[in-house]
């Protein structure tokens, strides 16, 4: 059958489709704010595409494709239990047919089969005069029906890089329109309204277009909605009974276990995925995508699952490849075991759409040889307590801006400001030599920003800024550490500690920069300069090699580092 990411182009080309046409239509609704005239003078776009063949095609081909997806979706979900956007997409979509069903009779069948050639005088005249509750369930067909595709727009949107930039304005077109459409009806219909009472005449000819028609076709019009919705209700009726069909085939089929990180268990039958079992018994389990297999933010790291699970699908392989998913990372979503498995959850319950756009690997713990740098202003505190709150913050925003450039500039990574210290990680993307090079650089790089800003500062300083900074490289721990939007890209362990330390280390050496010996040999670097001690560092056994430098704008650095 189809791939997963074929059913998904189908479902968004169709969609797509869909909600171009009922956008056109609103819109010429809008139009009724200028008069029932002007709406007739300028047509309805959407009809006269539709009566192309080509529009025709599209059209029906789309709402063919749709509906069929739509209950293929119903026929495969194990569950109702959803989140509420998913539930109201899927409410609102299923009521779209019941709504429009007359709609579709009476406008398309109607021109189709008995010639009638609508036009908004006669519409507004029948809708506000014969038959208001007709008129108000069409309008409520169209708004929901652009609700619905709203929803679909902002699913497939929201994970996008640059959909952030559009929200708002997104936001507020998916408001407009639909007031916009809103407006013109009730503005156009008051008109038919006064026009009926000013000059009963009016009406009918308003309902011309009709004369033609005999009393039997009048009442196949009528009765063509009540087909419709009919016919419509006994397929979601058979799609319910087949699902329930295979739900019961499904049981028979035998049952596997999920033992999550943390000590709870679930069972399930084979055949359902981890994240419909984590569902199923309220495990709280991130899936901005609803678990259709294209946010990766479900995944999970499987614990030896040997045969127990089959590979991955070519649609799943590709989204695991564009985070640059490490082995044994696989979507819930996507995932069937046969037998008992163990996971681990590697985003937290509330990850978004950013999360999604996020690459795996180190983001979900990764161990890895990294060097790790630390800067510290030396006598801030005391300099601080002489100058204004509004100096102090200015004085260390420059700081933080000229620090920050240096070290993105050599590839290196701000991990956190802390105060007037920095943190800063080198080698997320490349190997421990070029990390140690890079964050020598970008020493040497922070060390001239700073003769910088004393320069620039000159005035307004009691003494010229001084700063060590302290490197040592080794194997960390790094992911995505914290909760809720503090959570951020961090390492831990050891060599951290260590690096914080050598910085300390620079006050009572008197050195502008200290790095182990560690750093200078995976960069191949042996300053002939330097003062090499062997120290001990609290919290370590055992000692290290360390070399300090008093300077780094002499010539040998410059040539060390290049």
């Amino acid at each position: 059958g189809p791939s997963d990411m074929t059913i998904r182009q189908l479902r968004l080309i169709s969609g797509l489709i869909l909600f171009t046409y009922v956008t056109l239509h609103l819109l010429t609704l809008s139009l009724g704010l200028g008069g029932i005239a002007l709406v007739n003078s300028v047509g309805d776009i959407s009809e006269r595409i539709v009566r192309t063949p080509v529009g025709s095609v599209l059209l029906y081909g789309a709402l063919l494709v749709h509906v069929v997806l739509a209950l293929r979706s119903l026929y495969l979900r194990r569950r109702f239990v959803m989140p509420p956007g998913e539930a109201a997409q899927l409410i609102l979509g299923f009521s779209i047919p019941f709504l429009l069903a007359l709609h579709v009779s009476a406008i398309r069948l109607g021109h189709a089969l008995f010639d009638v050639d609508y036009d908004y005088r006669l519409l507004q005249a029948y809708f506000w005069t014969v038959s208001p509750m007709t008129g108000v369930q069409q309008v409520a067909g169209l708004i929901v029906t652009w609700l619905h595709g709203c929803l679909g727009v902002y699913f497939w949107l929201r994970l996008k890089p640059g959909f952030a930039r559009w929200r708002v304005v997104l936001g507020a077109l998916a408001a407009v329109v639909p007031v916009a459409a809103l407006s013109g009806f009730v503005a156009s219909g008051r008109e038919a309204q006064y026009r009926i009472a000013d000059d009963p005449a009016w009406f009918g000819q308003a309902m011309q277009p009709l004369s033609h028609l005999s009393s039997q076709d009048l009442q196949t019009i009528i009765a063509m909605p009540m087909w419709i919705s009919a016919g419509f209700a006994g397929l979601i009726i058979a799609t319910l009974i087949l699902r329930a069909v295979r739900l019961r085939l499904r049981a028979t089929q035998g049952r596997f276990a999920v033992s999550y990180a943390g000590g709870r268990t679930v069972s399930g039958s084979v055949g359902a995925s981890i994240l419909e079992l984590s569902r199923d018994h309220n495990i709280p389990h991130a899936s901005v995508c609803g678990g259709r297999g294209r946010c990766s933010t479900c995944r999970v790291q499987l614990v030896d699952p040997g045969d127990a699970v089959d590979p991955p699908s070519e649609d799943e392989a590709l989204v695991l490849r564009r985070i640059n998913a490490s082995d044994g990372v696989r979507l819930a979503c996507q995932v069937r075991p046969r037998r008992d498995v163990s996971v681990t959850l590697l985003l937290p319950p509330d990850a978004g759409p950013r999360a999604a756009r996020n690459r795996a690997g180190v983001r979900e713990g990764n161990e890895r040889v990294m060097c790790i740098l630390f800067a510290d202003l030396r006598g801030f505190t005391k300099l601080s307590e002489d100058k204004l709150p509004y100096d102090v913050v200015f004085l260390l925003n420059r700081f933080a801006r000229e620090m920050g450039e240096a070290i993105e500039l050599f590839g290196g990574r701000v991990d956190k400001f802390m105060g007037d210290g920095i943190m800063a990680l080198f080698g997320l993307d490349c190997t421990p030599d070029t990390a140690a090079r890079d964050a020598m650089l970008a020493a040497r790089e922070m060390h001239q920003r700073l003769l910088r800003i004393n320069e620039d500062l000159a005035a307004d300083l009691p003494e010229p800024l001084r700063m060590g900074i302290g490197i040592h490289a080794g194997r960390v721990i790094v992911g995505e550490i914290g909760h809720g939007t503090t959570s951020g890209l961090t390492a831990v362990g050891d060599v951290v500690n260590t690096a914080s330390r050598l910085e300390a280390m620079t006050k009572t050496l008197d050195a502008a920069l200290v790095v182990s010996r560690d750093v200078a040999d995976f960069a191949g670097q042996d300053f002939a300069t330097a003062r090499v001690h062997e120290i001990d560092i609290r919290g370590r056994v055992g000692k290290i090699g360390i070399l300090a430098l008093g300077r780094l704008d002499d010539p040998e650095f410059d040539m060390a580092a290049t």
